[in-house]
């Protein structure tokens, strides 16, 4: 879980940790220090979502956690060990704002997607390997305003949510951009 000291009214604390704590009991351990904050994803005033620095462990158990953090105008992606804490970056991305974008970890640990559009644009999302290498873009048909990605349970197609004024959409995407709406929610 994450640690953040206590901010005067009004103010963001610039660092924290990341903290395990044992099943069998006892005091929490610190595995890291983080820099930075998780403000809000860019979510249309809601604030529905952390943005980075985040982690992700994907169901495998082999494959690696991976750390998301923004580092000026790229989201560096790292290997993290629960018990040792951040390893070397293996993958990153400059964007407009690495701190309010959203990505996921497929659930063999191999791929990251992460959003590439912003607010109003064509809803655009990049495949990472763990690698380091581009595996591709998919861009979703006829849709804009994405807000969330995650990877489906057998790591072959995304789910996607996207706003609009009346409703948020949650929509299953195949890896060539195919979109099926699935279900509307009203906004709040």
């Amino acid at each position: 879980y994450w640690s953040w000291p206590r901010s005067p009214e009004g103010g963001r604390p610039g660092a924290g940790r990341l903290m395990r704590a044992p099943m069998a009991g006892g005091a929490p351990q610190t595995v890291m220090e983080i820099k930075d904050y998780p403000g809000p994803i860019e979510n249309y005033g809601n604030g529905v979502s952390r943005g980075n620095p985040s982690f992700r462990c994907p169901s495998r158990p082999a494959a690696s956690c991976v750390l998301a953090e923004p580092d000026g105008t790229k989201l560096v992606f790292s290997a993290l060990d629960p018990l040792e804490g951040r390893k070397q970056a293996i993958a990153g991305i400059e964007m407009a704002k690495p701190k309010q974008t959203a990505w996921d970890l497929s659930p063999d640990g191999s791929r990251i997607v992460v959003q590439l559009s912003q607010n109003g644009e064509p809803c655009l999302h990049r495949i990472l390997k763990t690698s380091g290498e581009t595996e591709r873009d998919v861009a979703v048909e006829k849709t804009i305003n994405c807000l969330l990605v995650a990877w489906s349970a057998n790591g072959r197609s995304l789910f996607v949510t996207r706003h609009a004024l009346q409703a948020h959409t949650l929509m299953h995407v195949t890896l060539d951009g195919k979109a099926t709406e699935l279900r509307q929610s009203p906004t709040w």
